[in-house]
């Protein structure tokens, strides 16, 4: 049955992927690579030349540029994919805060497919446009999930389908910084440190996909782990635990029980209790 569970392992496949990608092109490029000065999207551009661009002047060659674009393309569904079936998770169990922010993670995805698909030396201009708007995409999800889990919390005293605990200050600090790169790297101009930036902004994201998908996996979601424990007390019959008699208390000689149930003692020579 498709659970939570089944899109955090696509999530943190995704994001495992556009890493392997970007590591296999460092692998195969050509010439200096500089982490502070070349994009990571440099490691899709289709041939050797000089780019010019926003960013700078520099030096461009990846041979591995299909493998890169295709894991690239491959991560993306794999996200479109993961949100969809959030979607159809939350509407089989009513889990009505949740397709909002599944639809901006699917968004997210397609963004990222377009990517793969817009090499940066071909189309730069597009290729920008559609990354800013991937972690647009991404910032609103982060946005109503927070918005969403806290309101579910003041309002049920439950944790949130999708996210819980220690989960939420690591979304809102991965939120902070990619905002506070992306706006230092256009108030830059593009031209300092435009590698740097640029993957505090998107790869701070792509970490958060794996984290968010491990936060899916490892508990199946809030939701499901609350079904579940539900489900265990369901599966338990109940059983007759009737009350047993209440023990007499021992009555000495020379005592006697009254109707109420009390014992008093009788002395000689006096016809009721002690007083």
């Amino acid at each position: 049955m498709i659970t939570y569970r089944t899109s955090g392992f696509l999530l943190l496949f995704s994001g495992i992927l556009s890493w392997v990608g970007q590591f296999i092109g460092l692998l195969r490029w050509r010439g200096m690579y500089s982490l502070v000065e070349n994009r990571a999207t440099d490691f899709g551009v289709t041939e050797c030349t000089v780019l010019r661009d926003h960013f700078g002047t520099r030096f461009v060659c990846s041979p591995a540029n299909v493998v890169v674009n295709g894991l690239t393309v491959l991560s993306g569904l794999m996200v479109a994919v993961a949100a969809v079936l959030i979607i159809l998770t939350a509407r089989r169990e009513r889990d009505a805060a949740v397709s909002s922010t599944a639809v901006l993670i699917g968004l997210s995805g397609l963004f990222t497919i377009a990517v793969g698909l817009i090499p940066s030396d071909l189309h730069g201009t597009l290729n920008t446009i559609v990354l800013v708007a991937h972690a647009v995409a991404l910032w609103a999800a982060m946005e109503v999930l927070i918005d969403a889990a806290t309101r579910h919390a003041e309002d049920t005293g439950d944790a949130h389908p999708l996210i819980y605990g220690a989960y939420l200050p690591i979304t809102r600090v991965v939120e902070f910084f990619s905002v506070v790169a992306l706006l230092t790297l256009v108030f830059s101009g593009g031209n300092v440190m435009p590698g740097a930036f640029e993957r505090v902004v998107y790869e701070s994201l792509t970490a958060w996909t794996v984290v968010f998908g491990i936060c899916l996996v490892s508990l199946g979601g809030a939701a499901d782990q609350e079904r579940m424990r539900v489900a265990g007390m369901d599966a338990v019959p109940v059983r007759n635990l009737a009350l047993p008699p209440a023990p007499r208390t021992p009555v000495s000689p020379g005592v006697h029980r009254d109707e109420s149930g009390g014992a008093s003692r009788r002395y000689p020579g006096f016809g009721g209790p002690h007083e």
